[in-house]
């Protein structure tokens, strides 16, 4: 599912030393537990949904001392004292929040929580409240993300699909990276007991769904799992979701949202080429996508799919080349052979006329005057015709960019994709760094449409930007003469403007 990529794993595992007071025993031992939920990016640059009561500062410890009650006294409910107890014969309690983006490599990145709501029990163990949390963890550059859709769009009876890390379906360790997905429908719309609205959805979630995304038919988050009423006597639970509007009150200022990532992108467009049976050009969109995002947990799929249809491809061609080419050499000789005699037959012409033959009358300078067709006239004018012919104006599209130095380049356009920027290793249209500050190392990709090509911003610092204004994160279209201004300080801004010759008339048709 296209909507995968984007959810993440949220682990919390917390340690210390237990001394058992009423053991006779008076050495400290060693536990530990984890606590483990779902969350999702928003951002390109790693902001992260989840539930409050995942990401809580205390969350871990309280399980710590629930299995060590458990353990030790038997007891399967905690009191407020019986916490207070515990916690005192508890030392060196430590704890580590991280988030796991995937297999191999370092995957596991620590969380800062950049905003929480409040989670709270009703008293029959029902968390209630606005239980919302946005966390972020650094040196993230190009997620792949989700949207927040508008939860008043959703209605009764409307199909969803939910994505998460449910702890039962955990059956081995090369599966944690591999998200559950379940489908059902919108149960009902039920304000809980502080009035914050939430959904009850008829699908199957378990412990670890918790911060799981709620999606539409469009893929779009409606909201977030949150918490299970249940009937223990029936074995039955209704899960709860706190709505998208909510989500929305707890995205910090400056966080990017509801923005289509590079990656996102890539991936679409792989998707897209693969289905069009373009093999080619779909595996190099994933390993774009595995180079931007390494913990992409589909793009290498299917970037093996890829390359093994793209295999199958080349094998065919092999095996009709040979006919290929028998039927090519034998079009090359029918070709020769016509040129040969129709070359022949205007020999013999031009023999006639230089014998004394017809050769007809030229204008010359004054409508009286004529002259004889020589052989070196013949020359001439052959001669005059295939410059004639040769004389063909470029029509490829090219940019021209200018700073505010007077220094001027020009770059031509001609393969489906270019990457402008100062960094060599990434693009091939490439600027130096005296006088180009303003752009960015990785700074736009330019693709193909037609016979023109539309530009998309990646993410830089000064952005592109017509009129005034951010081009969309779809990109811009461009057409002859369109000019795009990059940088906010008129001083160091530099211009760029694509020019596409056949949009003009050519001269050989100039009336």
């Amino acid at each position: 599912m296209k909507a995968s990529p984007a959810v993440v794993r949220i682990i919390n595992t917390c340690k210390g030393k237990y001394s058992d007071s009423n053991s006779k025993k008076k050495d400290s031992i060693l536990v530990d537990t984890w606590t483990t939920g779902t969350g999702f990016f928003i951002s390109h640059d790693g902001y992260i949904v989840t539930n409050a009561h995942v990401v809580h500062k205390d969350s871990c410890k309280d399980s710590l001392l629930k299995k060590i009650a458990k353990d030790f006294a038997g007891k399967e409910t905690l009191s407020k004292e019986d916490k207070e107890s515990l916690n005192k014969n508890l030392e060196n309690f430590t704890e580590s929040q991280q988030v796991f983006l995937g297999l191999g490599g370092d995957n596991f990145k620590n969380y800062e929580v950049k905003s929480e709501g409040k989670s709270f029990e009703d008293g029959k163990g029902v968390k209630i409240g606005k239980d919302v949390a946005v966390i972020k963890i650094n040196g993230i550059k190009d997620a792949p993300t989700l949207r927040l859709d508008t939860s008043g769009n959703v209605n009764v009876g409307d199909e969803i699909t939910v994505i998460g890390y449910p702890g039962a379906a955990d059956i081995s360790f090369k599966g944690l990276q591999e998200p559950s997905v379940t489908t059902g429908k919108v149960a009902a719309s039920k304000p809980l007991s502080d009035d914050s609205p939430a959904l009850q959805v008829d699908v199957r979630v378990g412990r670890g769904n918790s911060g799981s995304p709620v999606l539409n038919a469009t893929g779009d988050v409606v909201g977030i799992i949150a918490f299970a009423g249940s009937d223990r006597e029936m074995g039955t639970s209704f899960p709860f979701a706190v709505t998208s509007n909510t989500v929305k009150e707890f995205i910090p200022a400056g966080a990017t949202i509801n923005q289509e990532s590079t990656t996102d992108r890539l991936f679409r467009e792989g998707l897209d080429f693969y289905q069009q049976g373009d093999y080619e050009t779909a595996k190099l969109r994933f390993e774009e996508v595995t180079q931007l995002f390494p913990s992409h947990s589909q793009a290498k799929a299917w970037l093996a799919k890829a390359r093994e249809k793209r295999n199958d491809q080349v094998i065919g061609w092999r095996k009709i080349a040979p006919w290929l080419a028998f039927g090519g050499i034998a079009g090359v000789l029918g070709v020769l052979l016509i040129g040969y005699f129709l070359l022949r037959r205007s020999l013999l012409a031009q023999v006639n006329v230089n014998n004394g033959g017809e050769a007809g009358d030229m204008p010359g300078n004054s409508p009286n005057e004529s002259f004889e067709r020589s052989p070196k006239m013949t020359q001439v004018n052959r001669m005059t015709n295939f410059l004639r012919r040769s004389t063909v104006m470029s029509n490829q599209p090219f940019l021209t960019l200018k700073n505010q130095n007077g220094q001027e380049k020009r770059f031509y356009l001609q393969k489906a994709r270019h990457r402008l920027g100062r960094d060599r290793a990434w693009a091939d249209l490439v600027l130096p760094d005296d006088g180009w500050e303003v752009i960015s190392r990785q700074h736009a990709t330019l693709e193909k449409v037609g016979d023109d090509y539309r530009i998309y911003d990646e993410h830089s610092a000064n952005k592109l930007m017509e009129n005034g204004q951010p081009i969309p994160t779809e990109g811009r279209l461009l057409s002859d003469g369109i000019n795009l201004v990059v940088g906010f300080n008129p001083q160091s801004q530099v211009t760029i403007t694509y020019f596409h010759p056949s949009a003009h008339p050519s001269p050989s048709n100039a009336r």
